[in-house]
């Protein structure tokens, strides 16, 4: 019984012992085929990711592509860095003005009233146009006045010079003659004194008849320019305090900088200076300084500097309009490309920079730029030590082109 029982006992071991083992092989199999699967399923992940990295990769290097046919079509262009030379600035605020010599207010040097405006704003007149007239009959007694005395005159002198001759001759008396120079001389200052009047009022007494005498007071231009401002209307009484019409002589302009009297040190004659319209920026003008004043204005410290403004584009310029200026004290080599290859998308700067060319087009790639100062359409670059030397960037179109992708 007993031996029965352990052989008994040991078959059930050896049974439970091979189940075991055929257990560990069935579970070392299943586990070896797992780990194969996942294994198999990582690399088929990891190719999967390096060929969307890839294709990442070569959307990222050409963003946006052209055709030819676009390109040509917008008349795009494309430009390569340029090194030059800038201009270390000081910057000022001012206005445009004329030379105090091309500016003139016109006024009456004698009461009426205004019954003809013969110009409007704006208009260029000549030297000698006839600007306005003034009406007053007072006018008609300085003509009568001076015609008089002319005629008088004429008669003294006659009466003069026969004094003259009777008192060299001893025939009259010294009384008569001196009597006679008197009044040959105070008529004579009288008639001059009167035509100098009728000059200011702008008439020629040397052509001045009976026939010729008026209550109308004729205003020309005294020079040739273009007429400002006219601060009366027909029918107003015009005193000889009253300022009637302002011509300005727009042929030299000036700008009138204010430069803070710390960057005065820094100033001398001659210095270029890049001057822009402060409502409309995409204008510019240069000019070089004349002079810089000598006085120091005690509430804004600062000091005026005078630009003549060089001929060229300057239509558009008005007396009185506000401009900023840039002044030019100290050179520096700098690395730049066209102002428009370089786009600002919310404070950050990019360009395009052409990666590929072939038959089908171009293909740009959107890299960020660091900007500098911009002067004469071309704006500094820094840290481009990363960019090819020979790259070449979009200028014309790129604003639209980096406004679209964002």
């Amino acid at each position: 019984m007993d031996m029965k029982y352990r052989i008994a006992n040991t078959l059930t071991v050896k049974s439970a012992v091979s189940r075991f083992k055929n257990n560990q092989r069935i579970g070392f199999v299943s586990t070896f085929f797992g780990v194969l699967f996942l294994m198999l399923l990582l690399f088929s992940c990891s190719s999967g990711g390096d060929e969307a990295a890839a294709d990442a990769q070569d959307s990222t290097a050409a963003d946006i592509v052209l055709s030819r046919q676009q390109f040509d079509g917008a008349n795009m262009e494309l430009a390569t860095f340029k090194d030059t030379t800038f201009h270390q600035f000081i910057k000022a605020n001012g206005f445009v003005d004329v030379p105090a010599k091309n500016r003139m207010v016109l006024g009456s040097y004698y009461g009426g009233k205004v019954s003809e405006i013969q110009v409007i704003t704006g208009q260029r007149v000549n030297k000698g146009d006839l600007l306005y007239v003034i009406d007053n009959p007072e006018f008609l007694d300085m003509q009568q006045a001076y015609l008089e005395t002319a005629s008088q005159l004429r008669n003294l002198t006659s009466l003069y010079e026969r004094q003259k001759t009777l008192v060299g001759e001893n025939v009259a008396s010294q009384k008569d003659f001196l009597q006679a120079e008197a009044d040959y001389k105070t008529a004579s200052a009288k008639l001059s004194a009167l035509g100098q009047k009728l000059k200011l009022m702008q008439i020629d007494p040397e052509k001045l008849t009976a026939e010729s005498l008026s209550a109308q007071l004729k205003i020309r231009a005294p020079m040739s320019a273009s007429v400002s401002r006219i601060m009366v209307t027909r029918g107003q009484w015009l005193t000889p305090e009253t300022e009637a019409m302002e011509l300005i002589n727009g042929d030299i302009l000036w700008a009138r900088l204010n430069v803070y009297e710390s960057d005065l040190p820094l100033l001398k004659t001659g210095q270029t200076v890049q001057l822009r319209l402060v409502e409309s920026a995409s204008e510019s003008y240069e000019g070089v300084i004349e002079s810089i004043g000598r006085t120091i204005d005690k509430e804004k410290r600062s000091s005026e500097v005078i630009i003549p403004i060089k001929r060229g584009n300057t239509g558009i310029l008005i007396p009185g309009m506000y401009l900023s200026g840039n002044i030019a004290v100290s050179n520096y080599d700098v690395r730049c490309l066209p102002e428009d290859a370089v786009v600002e998308v919310d404070g950050i700067y990019y360009g395009l920079l052409l990666v590929n060319e072939d038959p089908d087009g171009y293909h740009f790639e959107k890299v960020e730029l660091f900007p500098g100062q911009t002067m004469f359409g071309l704006t500094e670059l820094k840290r481009t030590g990363q960019l090819p030397k020979n790259a070449r960037f979009l200028t014309k179109g790129a604003f639209q082109l980096v406004q679209e992708e964002g």
